[in-house]
């Protein structure tokens, strides 16, 4: 095989409603589940003095906040409901981590393992000197810095139940077996 054949990504999950999801470029993937992704061209950016690169990490950060707020309260509700998380029980400063906005830079402090699951979106501003807290069982760190971080985090978070890439070269088991 001489010629240089293209990937095909793929994601299936909850928000691809269930779908296995194709596309040649991990920004087609994206933009078939984030509404609005990259649908701005490239000179319509320029025009605007903006970045390309900076619109659509933009686009990503906020569908992370967004999945990263829904899958935070799915948590706290079904601790509440199972008995095994209060906010009663809670200490003021983890209640406060645990319920705060997901849109706002998040604490690096570490999460203590064994507690209520926290999620939180790394913030994508260049000059902010954030480093995330270790990622564990209990924290769950959603990355839109990049479309495959973006991708690998979703699978974390359990918003995708699966993702990869089929190439030529790749080893990845396909989940319907192809």
């Amino acid at each position: 095989m001489s010629e240089k054949m293209s990937g095909s990504f793929w994601a299936c999950g909850e928000v691809t409603d269930g779908e296995l999801r194709l596309s040649v470029s991990t920004g087609g993937l994206l933009a078939s589940f984030i509404e609005g992704y990259g649908e701005i061209g490239r000179a319509e950016t320029i025009v605007e003095g903006g970045s390309w690169a900076d619109l659509l990490r933009q686009n990503r950060y906020s569908y992370a906040c967004e999945i990263a707020t829904e899958y935070q309260a799915r948590a706290l509700a079904k601790g509440a409901t199972d008995g095994t998380w209060s906010q009663w029980a809670e200490e003021d400063s983890a209640l406060q981590r645990l319920t705060e906005p997901r849109c706002v830079v998040p604490s690096s402090e570490p999460w203590p393992g064994g507690r209520m699951t926290l999620v939180v979106v790394h913030p994508v501003i260049k000059a902010l000197d954030w480093e995330p807290p270790k990622p564990s069982r209990s924290l769950i760190v959603i990355d839109p810095r990049t479309e495959v971080d973006l991708l690998l985090t979703l699978r974390k978070v359990g918003a995708l139940i699966s993702t990869g890439s089929l190439t030529a070269r790749s080893r990845v088991a396909h989940p319907y077996g192809m």
